[in-house]
């Protein structure tokens, strides 16, 4: 009787923790849930309500990272870029450095969530696309299955309005 009794009580108490720890989890802020490190899983742009391709092709690579303390960091590239043929850093052609910067991007600096209309605001310090630093770039987000749907407002890519669209996937521990 005693150990019947005894495994009902270990068993509401392993139901009560598991329940709290599940509270917590839906209880964390939009803020919260982004703090860590992100693995693009698709980018695509949105033309007219029409799906394409971005200029990094199929397969993109990239992380996102946001921090505790309310700063960012994105890096996106084409996987396989074109090597510039000379060792030093500063080096490549021309043509070497518009084939390096047509097939990367990224940009860094503090960010604020919108918890009430799921979006974040990234102040940018430093950015690839020197018309971006010092901007401020508004980010909707959705969190879905463990996946991270970002959608940037209208922005002109070659001339079309578009929509980027992202999906990165959090990165755990390796």
């Amino acid at each position: 009787m005693k150990r019947a009794a005894f495994n009902l009580l270990a068993r509401c108490a392993v139901a009560a923790i598991a329940a709290s720890f599940a509270i917590q989890v839906q209880a964390q802020s939009l803020r919260e849930q982004l703090v860590g490190t992100w693995k693009l899983v698709k980018w695509t742009f949105d033309v007219n309500g029409t799906e394409r391709p971005t200029p990094f092709g199929p397969n993109p690579m990239g992380r996102l990272i946001y921090s505790s303390d309310g700063y960012m960091c994105a890096a996106l590239m084409q996987p396989e870029r074109a090597r510039f043929a000379s060792k030093d850093w500063r080096g490549g052609t021309a043509e070497e450095k518009v084939a390096a910067f047509d097939t990367y991007t990224g940009y860094c600096g503090p960010y604020v969530v919108n918890e009430e209309e799921h979006y974040v605001v990234h102040t940018l310090e430093a950015a690839a696309y020197p018309n971006w630093s010092g901007s401020l770039q508004k980010r909707f987000l959705e969190l879905k299955d463990g996946n991270l749907t970002m959608k940037t407002p209208l922005i002109l890519i070659d001339g079309n309005p578009t929509v980027g669209v992202l999906v990165w996937e959090k990165v755990t521990s390796q």
